[in-house]
């Protein structure tokens, strides 16, 4: 008695000890638990930070959107500068004026431009040096000689190229072609977004999916032991056990499955993030959100962005794009096409020294000047070929908006559809939801009932089995909503992080 006095003492006293050092345990398992816990939000930066795919994507977008300026060196100012040496041995009808040898270094530099208004203008100076060999001093005093030219040249198009027309149409298709790749790229990126956060809630599903087929299979295997038991006391018939049995053998198949499912969705899940092929990949040591029990992710009050036509998907941009293009290309054709009339002139001064300073020093000066005006004028004469091909630009015009047009109302039905299925989802969550709470307390009731000897452990068995399968609908239609949610995101604005 004393020892049973003794002990029961030490029990008590130690008691509170063993309180705290259980929660203090169970605190640090759940804070480390915790720490390896990762969300949507974390998997989505691995995504971004370890996917070749994205990397990809992201560098080829930020490549075509400097490249997209390159039509604006059409209109930027343009140096050029031109060097070369002749030997001219050829016959002359007069060799004592002209001599039997001439060596000539050319120089010259510049600059031209474009203006958008359609002038091109050249502004340049060019210096010759000139060696003369084999003419008679008679005729020729100055064998050698420096020629020097400063020049500028106009010339404004008065028909095709008007107001620099077909050259901004060259500039708009250089723009939307680069545009319309730098669109497709960026939605390569929110495609592989979507592609991850799917691949993301199909683990959470699978992971959960498993855990209630667990539960279904043990409550299966009490349902079959009780009915095995109360079979071989010949309590009830072979046909109850049989189908039992049957049962557990179907919740086997369908657990099997589930696991077939969650490695698969591993795989997936490291593939995308950047883990390489191997046997490492089906293995996932932390820990997903949940989407049930506590902590669970609520699924309606998640952020989901709108749908406006001012801010339209990539791929529709992209679409926008090509329509753009299409239609600067056909202006460009029609502007091809047309008859070239073109007004220009230069204005030149020149000098003519043995000393090069001399014949540079004239040539900055208006004591020699030359001046020049001229209309240039040319046109296919295959009129109506002409005719057809111009034609034929104009219907791409239109063949280009009714493209677009189907793409933009394919988007709206999809962001229909997407709605419409995000709100019946909904519905049936809260069905669910309902049906799980009758369960609830239909359990409870029945638990109740088998304390009072008003029921047996069978039907009980039965009830927890019908609220695991009801429990396993809710987790299929949180995951349903959160798919449809994903989706949705890519009418949204594209969240990136920065790239390590």
């Amino acid at each position: 008695m004393w020892k049973i006095h003794e002990m029961t003492k030490i029990s008590v006293l130690l008691s509170p000890l063993i309180l705290i050092l259980n929660f203090t345990l169970n605190h640090y398992s759940n804070a480390h638990a915790s720490e390896n816990v990762i969300t949507l939000d974390d998997y989505l930066k691995q995504v971004q930070n370890s996917n070749h795919g994205f990397k990809a994507a992201a560098q080829s977008s930020r490549a075509l959107e400097l490249k997209s300026q390159e039509g604006e060196l059409l209109f930027a100012p343009a140096a050029f500068a031109t060097t070369q040496f002749v030997n001219d041995e050829k016959l002359n009808s007069s060799p004592t004026s002209q001599g039997t040898k001439t060596f000539v270094d050319s120089y010259s530099f510049g600059v031209s431009k474009q203006f958008e208004m359609g002038l091109q203008s050249k502004l340049s100076y060019m210096m010759n040096y000139y060696s003369i060999e084999g003419a008679s001093p008679m005729f020729l005093k100055t064998p050698k000689f420096y020629e020097s030219k400063t020049a500028l040249d106009l010339s404004f198009p008065l028909l095709r190229n008007f107001l620099a027309k077909e050259t901004k149409a060259t500039t708009s298709v250089m723009k939307s072609q680069t545009m319309a790749n730098y669109y497709v790229e960026r939605y390569k990126m929110k495609a592989l977004m979507l592609e991850a956060e799917l691949s993301y809630w199909r683990l959470v599903l699978a992971r959960e999916t498993v855990k209630v087929q667990k539960d279904l299979l043990s409550k299966s295997e009490k349902i079959y032991n009780w009915n095995k038991e109360r079979y071989l006391k010949q309590l009830a018939d072979k046909s109850d056990f049989l189908r039992s049995e049957a049962e557990v053998q179907a919740r086997k198949i369908e657990l099997q499955m589930a696991v077939d499912e969650e490695m698969a969705a591993i795989r997936q899940f490291n593939t995308t993030r950047g883990t390489d092929a191997s046997e490492e990949s089906d293995v996932l040591a932390e820990a997903l959100m949940v989407l049930d029990g506590s902590g669970s992710v609520d699924v309606k009050n998640l952020y989901i962005p709108g749908f406006s036509e001012s801010e339209l998907r990539e791929d529709v941009k992209a679409a926008e794009q090509q329509k753009f293009l299409v239609e600067a290309n056909a202006q460009g054709g029609i502007e091809r096409n047309r008859p070239a009339l073109d007004l220009f002139g230069q204005v030149a001064l020149n000098g003519r020294d043995r000393e090069l300073g001399k014949s540079t020093s004239q040539a900055m000066d208006r004591e020699y000047p030359t001046l020049t005006v001229g209309v240039k004028f040319s046109m296919p004469l295959s009129l109506g070929v002409m005719k057809d091909v111009r034609k034929g630009f104009s219907i791409d015009r239109y063949a280009a908006e009714s493209v677009y047009s189907k793409k933009l109302s394919d988007l709206k039905q999809e962001w229909f559809e997407l709605q419409k299925k995000h709100v019946e989802a909904q519905k049936r969550l809260s069905l669910v939801n309902a049906l799980e709470s009758a369960q609830d307390a239909k359990i409870k009731f029945e638990r109740d009932q088998l304390l009072r000897g008003r029921t047996t452990t069978y039907q009980v068995l039965l009830f927890e089995q019908e609220r695991a399968a009801v429990r396993l609908s809710r987790i299929r239609v949180k995951s349903e909503i959160l798919s449809l949610v994903a989706k949705m995101k890519l009418f949204g604005k594209l969240q990136v992080a920065a790239l390590e």
